[in-house]
């Protein structure tokens, strides 16, 4: 695939064998068959269209893996759990209150969060240190029903 749009409509997207359709179709089923050949087991962990959105991502953003999670929160605690004591996270000062209150949790594991204004790049730049791992870039603000996207450092 070429182009940016391009990607956006066709990544990940394989024909349907059973009937040819280029769409995904949705998938109503909770559950899947054991040990079948496409991996899905329960619809909530994975399904054909989660898996297909993943793919999609990949492709957009070059990278190899992509994991959707169903909500902000999820996602925000999913990345606090992958932190090692000391790590350093920046987050937006515009993020959920109900994300903030977790993070505040998080010193048990000896993490420092740091909360900027994202849309400001001096104070942003200014809030990174040595051991800041994680910074949550902001693209539009939640109350736009914008999208977070994280980086996380190797």
């Amino acid at each position: 695939m070429k182009g940016f749009l391009t990607k956006c409509v066709h990544a990940g997207q394989q024909s349907d064998k059973s009937n040819g359709a280029l769409a995904i179709p949705i998938t109503m089923s909770s559950t899947f068959l054991a040990g079948s050949q496409a991996g899905f087991s329960y619809g909530r962990l994975d399904n054909p269209v989660k898996k297909a959105a993943e793919d999609v991502v990949s492709s957009l953003e070059k990278c190899k893996y992509t994991l959707a999670v169903s909500s902000g929160t999820a996602a925000a605690m999913l990345v606090s759990h992958l932190l090692k004591p000391g790590d350093h996270l920046i987050v937006g000062k515009d993020i959920y209150c109900g994300i903030i209150k977790s993070f505040m949790n998080v010193h048990y594991m000896d993490n420092e969060v740091t909360y900027v204004d994202l849309n400001d790049e001096a104070a942003l730049k200014a809030a990174f240190k040595k051991n800041t791992k994680v910074n949550n870039k902001q693209i539009s603000s939640y109350r736009c029903y914008g999208m977070s996207l994280l980086q996380i450092q190797q």
